[in-house]
């Protein structure tokens, strides 16, 4: 159950509850995953990956060839790695290659999905539809929400970007942050601290528990 659907299997058949009409995705599920607003699910049937998404099925990738190695969804968003190694991303109805190998790690969110190139170890994000370099280093650690995505850097920056604009938040690595929905809230000497709408606060002189 999530604020958008109720989603469930009987007897193989996945089905989904809108709140307005039963749609009825495949009768032999296989593997699947649920966010918000999305079902990512193999059909077994006709041997397809196929995402439901606002009312309506999108085929995403033929498996009959070989099987997606791994898949995630975001809230209105997936990505996955196809048996050939290749990483793509559907958003807003839309396909898109974004490397011919698989990522070092990838995570999806609202309007946006984050990724580390392999290959150069660049940190990357999709977000609202287009793509942009993040850093030319991997981060030490990265979390993605509502078209935002925070990291810290290799020098120990915190940074929050959202939309097309990045904010250095702090020049430490703060001990913990959690990222949801449009908010990041973090460790900073023992603070707690939020980071919302380009603003910081101190919201606590302890960190609570």
């Amino acid at each position: 159950v999530t604020d958008y659907m109720v989603v469930f299997l009987n007897y193989g058949a996945l089905r989904v509850f809108d709140g307005k009409k039963f749609h009825e995705l495949t009768l032999n599920a296989g593997r699947h995953l649920i966010s918000q607003q999305a079902v990512l699910f193999l059909d077994e049937k006709f041997l397809l990956l196929k995402i439901f998404i606002n009312g309506k099925i999108d085929e995403l990738e033929n498996i009959s060839i070989g099987d997606v190695q791994e898949m995630k969804a975001g809230f209105n968003s997936a990505a996955f790695i196809t048996y050939n190694n290749r990483f793509n991303i559907f958003y807003n109805g839309m396909m898109t290659e974004a490397e011919s190998y698989p990522p070092l790690e990838y995570q999806c969110g609202k309007d946006v999905i984050a990724w580390v190139d392999e290959s150069t170890q660049m940190f990357k994000a999709f977000i609202g539809g287009k793509a942009f370099k993040l850093s030319e280093f991997k981060p030490k650690s990265f979390q993605v929400a509502d078209s935002l995505v925070a990291y810290v850097g290799t020098d120990g920056d915190f940074n929050v970007i959202t939309g097309k604009t990045t904010r250095k938040v702090e020049t430490v690595e703060p001990r913990f942050y959690l990222a949801k929905d449009r908010m990041v809230v973090y460790e900073l000497n023992g603070y707690f601290m939020a980071y919302v709408n380009g603003a910081k606060y101190e919201l606590e002189g302890f960190i609570p528990s």
